[in-house]
Parts: structure tokens; C-alpha cells; sequence
């Protein structure tokens, strides 16, 4: 079981929160470094333990570095919280928009 700090992001090594960050109802979270198999990993583990009152994931990719964390985030990523995904202006930054878990649910 895994869980989530007070501001909704997954606990690092050193009990400090990893790669997220919370403003509001919107989460950031930055996966530079991350092969394709763990950022998958680290997002579908977050969707399911998501704050209640969170309406958007901001995923940061880059894009320097080539395109496969953004394909994989905008093609592939599939998740019962999400009900979409919107470009940002920076072109290494994908914005997902979520359901809240009570839809979800009824629709499991």
C-alpha cells in the first residue's frame, strides 16, 4: 500500500516528497530522467492514490531529449481518473485533466 504526504505526493526514499508538488488543485510533477517503463510506473501509482480535490496533473517531459515520455503520456497513459490531456505552451509539459474519485467509482 502506498501513501501520499499531506500535499498529495508520493513519500521519496528520505520520507521528503519526490518529483510532485501541489498548488491548489493542481499537481506538478517532473519525470527528466525517467525511463518510459518508471514515469508509467510513478503516474498510474499516483492516479490511483490522487487527492480528492485535485483536477490536474501538470507532467512535466521535456522535450530535448527526445519524445518518448510525451507520446507515452499522451498516447498511452490510460487511467480511470483521466478524462483528458491538454497541450501546454511549453512543448515539454503536458497538462491531465481528472475526474474526481466518486465519478470514477461509479463507473467501475
Amino acid at each position: 500500500m502506498v501513501y501520499l504526504n499531506k500535499s498529495g505526493a508520493l513519500p521519496g526514499k528520505d520520507g521528503c516528497a519526490m518529483r510532485f508538488r501541489r498548488q491548489g488543485n493542481v499537481m506538478t510533477v517532473d519525470l527528466h530522467g525517467l525511463y518510459e517503463a518508471a514515469a508509467r510506473s510513478l503516474l498510474l501509482n499516483w492516479l490511483d492514490h490522487a487527492p480528492e480535490g485535485v483536477r490536474e496533473l501538470r507532467v512535466i517531459h521535456g522535450c530535448n531529449q527526445g519524445v518518448v515520455l510525451r507520446d507515452m503520456v499522451r498516447q498511452s497513459l490510460r487511467h480511470r481518473r483521466l478524462t483528458g490531456w491538454l497541450p501546454a505552451l511549453n512543448p515539454g509539459e503536458t497538462r491531465l485533466l481528472l475526474r474526481q474519485p466518486r465519478l470514477c467509482e461509479k463507473m467501475s
